[in-house]
């Protein structure tokens, strides 16, 4: 809000305008605002949350295509894994009955297509069937004419189904469900994709602009509908699993569907605990501070009033919430108390200071002083926020785009609703002397120590300056997806039971086309394949691999030992039965042989996990040493898609980092109309974003999604407490034309409201440690340390770097 002058001046056009339409018709504003509110609010139930992997990669990914065209090909990964371990092994038969009663459970949901366990997998040693057999008399489990003892043998000895499907001891036994692919829902994928990607790349016709309109908003009520359903089948799972775990069965679970389930369920709890305990904090701090109704109810109102109308609309027009913007709501209270509490501190000082003033005058001074200081505070935060959208994560660029609007909508709630609503409060008596006489701050010693302690503040900063920069060197992205969950919660059971006895969890995939039918029954060309297959199981932290060679390997056990040749593949390929292929051959080859894949699980449990250094490896190793072209060979999986996301962490820190400083340095100057005094404001307001990012290098904890936020959320609110109380010095420097005198009327006025707008950010940032996401925790816990250093930052580095160099000239008042 530009208004100008101050005391008596002239009012700006603009200042009788907000005079006239919000000040003067109270009655008529906040029954508008009460409208508005009912009505997002309605919206509320519309509001709805997305976890799946769609919403944790990079936009217009070409590897996330790729991955999505060999589900075609290959088999869906929409599956759940459950695993359950026993002391008496897996082939007795109560484990049977219940392996068989479970699974006909399971068959019996509507969108399942199969549940395999060992029990429905074929069995061609239990006893020995001939290779021409093998379509028409392998066995199951279940035969009446299956050896149990030799198919034990078989199932832990397979390199088919040994740490797949069973263990190698045989006490853990696994069963894959998988649920049916919805034809509609992949065709709107490909076709938005590849429009996108125009889009990206080239231009759109008009025709096709508005199609992408179309496929993307049928694709994405297609894909909510598909989460909410699958969201349903977990839930059914559960119910069915609960009955068996009251036996004594402790299933663990696993699987995309069941982790985006979970993360849904931690987001939906995180919102609502976050959201309460925020509300009960603020509740309390206002009423510590202000002891006045008035000043409890209407700064909560303010705020709850923006979150109401951010989630509303997001209801409103489906915009679905991610893992990382779920947290939107709580960090909406958070920050946009800082305008409000700086609004009722200026409102209490002014009437400390004038008691003969009426209300609406009390306001209207109050709006004018604050407004301005506000603006451009909310302004960089907002900035903050924005330089998220380069980082190309959907998740950080909705956080962003969302935050930067609710930052935007509080501060013009903040100077509409909220003075309107004032009005309709009495006066009240006059607050504490010491707000006009601008004595006894609580933080009145910081300025005496400041005074004192130039050059200790000064070596502490540079101390401090200089060994985070260092430690922001050891920075990294690597990340174990495991480690983004407490170790009590069932994700982390189920990936770790499955990760250390089952062969790992992560997929990685290697297809290699041969452009021809026919391509892999050629001798030379399984060669290939077979070297692949070994070098893959020879790197660390491999678990299972499965590959057309470990069908050869099993036709090899058929066939006495002797490895087939093209004559026996194809005598195999036409023997075997639709439902063998479908369980030990398509999943691995084409059916006209021309395409290949070999199935890797890595263990993602590993504490020496290096993804990119793996990649690197096995890409060095098709390239150099094969010298097989990214035509012939081509790396995926889910694995390669979580590694290019934590690649473009670290550049878009870097990115974010150098844009944000850009754009509210060039924002500060625009405030100050001086380059000198907007580098001794962002000075202090850098330090902390340079110290928690050190402090993270050092602890050797990586960036992801929530922490690569931390430098551009730091920097927008903690820049706030810079601007605050720069633009009060100076004001008080026009008074007094004294820095001293200035420095302690400033600590004592703005500072006071600079303790309290940071209390309750740090304190409100720390309640998101209460999360299960270890993301989230991470986050919270680094924000609220770096707003303390920089509030302290702002009541002692910058006095003195102001007191010092003297940047002021005198301003007639």
């Amino acid at each position: 809000m530009a208004v100008s002058g101050n005391g008596g001046a002239k009012l700006s056009a603009f200042a009788r305008l907000y005079d006239k339409i919000i000040l003067s018709h109270p009655r008529l504003v906040v029954p508008a605002y009460i409208a508005a509110i009912i009505f997002f609010g309605h919206h509320l139930k519309y509001f709805r949350l997305d976890a799946s992997s769609d919403s944790i990669v990079l936009e217009n990914d070409a590897d996330l295509k790729y991955y999505e065209a060999t589900r075609e090909t290959f088999g869906s990964d929409d599956y759940i894994l459950l695993a359950f371990t026993l002391e008496e092994g897996v082939l007795s038969e109560d484990t049977l009955r219940v392996l068989e009663s479970l699974s006909r459970e399971l068959q019996r949901l509507p969108t399942v297509e199969s549940v395999n366990s060992i029990i429905t997998v074929p069995l061609f040693l239990s006893p020995k069937v001939s290779l021409v057999e093998m379509g028409t008399k392998s066995k199951t489990l279940l035969m009446p004419e299956c050896d149990r003892a030799l198919a034990f043998q078989e199932l832990t000895q397979s390199p088919l189904y040994r740490n797949n499907l069973i263990s190698s001891d045989g006490n853990t036994t696994a069963v894959v469900i998988t649920f049916k692919p919805d034809p509609e829902y992949n065709d709107l994928s490909k076709e938005r994709y590849t429009l996108r990607r125009k889009q990206a790349f080239d231009s759109l016709t008009r025709e096709e602009t508005a199609r992408l309109k179309t496929v993307t908003r049928r694709y994405n009520e297609k894909h909510s509908d598909l989460s909410a359903q699958r969201r349903a089948d977990v839930k059914e799972i559960r119910a069915i699993l609960a009955r068996y775990r009251s036996r004594g069965y402790d299933f663990v679970e696993s699987g995309l569907p069941m982790i985006v389930a979970d993360m849904v369920s931690y987001i939906e709890k995180d919102i609502l605990v976050f959201g309460i305990a925020v509300l009960v904090f603020l509740t309390m701090v206002l009423a510590i501070l202000f002891r006045e109704l008035r000043w409890v109810l209407l700064p909560l109102m303010t705020c709850a009033a923006t979150v109401i109308f951010m989630m509303g609309y997001l209801g409103l027009t489906g915009w679905e919430t991610t893992v990382v913007s779920g947290n939107m709501s709580s960090l909406l209270l958070i920050v946009n108390m800082q305008n409000a509490i700086y609004l009722t501190m200026r409102c209490r000082e002014i009437h400390a200071r004038h008691p003969e003033l009426d209300m609406k005058s009390i306001v209207f001074q109050a709006v004018r002083e604050i407004s301005v200081p506000c603006f451009y505070t909310s302004a960089t935060m907002v900035a903050g926020f924005a330089t998220l959208i380069v980082s190309g994560i959907r998740p950080v660029i909705d956080f962003g785009i969302l935050m930067g609007t609710g930052v935007s909508v509080a501060y013009f709630v903040n100077f509409t609703f909220f003075p309107a609503a004032i009005l309709l409060f009495p006066k009240g008596v006059p607050p504490p002397a010491h707000l006009a006489t601008l004595e006894k701050s609580p933080v009145a010693f910081l300025a005496a120590f400041t005074q004192r302690r130039r050059v200790i503040i000064a070596a502490i900063s540079v101390t401090l300056l200089v060994v985070s920069v260092r430690g922001m060197t050891r920075l990294s992205v690597e990340n174990r997806f495991i480690d983004f969950f407490r170790k009590t919660t069932p994700i982390s059971r189920g990936l770790t039971v499955i990760d250390k006895r089952l062969g790992g969890t992560t997929s990685l995939e290697v297809v290699l086309d041969g452009k021809q039918k026919d391509y892999w029954l050629e001798p030379q060309n399984l060669s290939v394949l077979h070297k692949i297959h070994k070098y893959v199981e020879g790197l660390p932290n491999i678990g299972k691999v499965l590959s057309l060679d470990t069908l050869i390997e099993i036709l090899t056990r058929v066939n006495d030992g002797r490895p087939p040749n093209k004559f026996i593949l194809n005598l195999a390929r036409a023997s075997l039965s639709e439902n063998v292929q479908q369980a030990i051959l398509l999943p691995y080859v084409t059916k006209d042989f021309s395409q290949a894949r070999i199935f890797v699980r890595i263990r993602e449990s590993s504490p020496t996990l290096r993804r990119d250094e793996m990649l690197a490896q096995l890409q060095r190793y098709l390239r150099t040493d094969l010298h097989l072209s990214e035509d012939q060979a081509r790396v995926t999986g889910l694995f390669v898609l979580f590694n290019n996301l934590l690649k473009s962490l670290f550049d878009s820190q870097i990115k974010t980092l150098y844009l944000v400083f850009a754009v509210i340095y060039a924002m500060l100057v625009a405030l100050f109309r001086s380059p000198r005094l907007a580098v001794l404001a962002i000075l202090p307001a850098a330090l902390p974003v340079l110290f928690i990012l050190g402090t993270m290098g050092w602890a050797r904890i990586s960036l992801d999604m929530m922490t690569i936020m931390i430098a551009s959320v730091t920097m927008g609110i903690a820049v706030d407490n810079m601007i605050q109380y720069t633009f009060r010095y100076r004001q008080e420097f026009d008074v007094t034309k004294d820095y001293r005198t200035a420095m302690y009327r400033t600590h004592n006025s703005i500072g006071l409201a600079i303790l309290y707008s940071n209390f309750t950010i740090i304190t409100g940032f720390a309640i998101l440690t209460l999360s299960n996401f270890i993301p989230t925790i991470y986050f919270g816990l680094f924000t609220s340390l770096a707003m303390a250093a920089g509030f302290f930052g702002s009541l002692t580095l910058l006095p003195m770097l102001i007191s010092t160099l003297k940047p002021f000239t005198a301003r007639s008042r």
